[in-house]
């Protein structure tokens, strides 16, 4: 049996480009939640005391640090959080969540929230992974 000089035709292999989706969809997955846990380590700034200068009461004086600080976890909590979906749902913004947090049940919730989607944004990527490995296994 002698091949003369005849290619040989494989067939392409399928599924390869939506692999690397999944494995890319992990991984942007893995960063959010790492984004998340950092938002969710920072201490929130405490509020100073009111400071009146010239006989006119300034209420509340932050740095731009502390302000930044104070919008990212407001944000994550809105946006990266089953809980802060059910407030935005009752048209609460991100800046307005602090009224939320004065009730005492919104405020549980929403910290149980927080560690609940950042374990589950923790877990999907290595699902993904493990799904996006033997889809490559049972093509090859």
């Amino acid at each position: 049996m002698a091949f003369n000089d005849e290619k040989v035709k494989t067939k392409p292999q399928r599924g390869g480009l939506g692999k690397w989706v999944l494995r890319g969809l992990a991984i942007l997955i893995l960063l959010v939640a790492l984004v998340d846990l950092v938002i969710m380590l920072i201490p929130m700034p405490s509020p100073r005391r009111p400071m009146s200068s010239g006989g006119q009461t300034v209420i509340f004086e932050s740095s731009d640090t502390e302000t930044s600080i104070i919008r990212a976890k407001n944000w994550a909590e809105s946006n990266l959080n089953f809980v802060g979906w059910a407030a935005r749902a009752k048209s609460v913004g991100p800046n307005e969540l602090y009224i939320l947090k004065r009730n005492e049940s919104w405020k549980s919730a929403l910290e149980i929230g927080q560690v609940i989607t950042w374990l589950f944004l923790l877990i999907l990527p290595f699902a993904l992974w493990i799904v996006s490995s033997r889809s490559a296994l049972r093509k090859g």
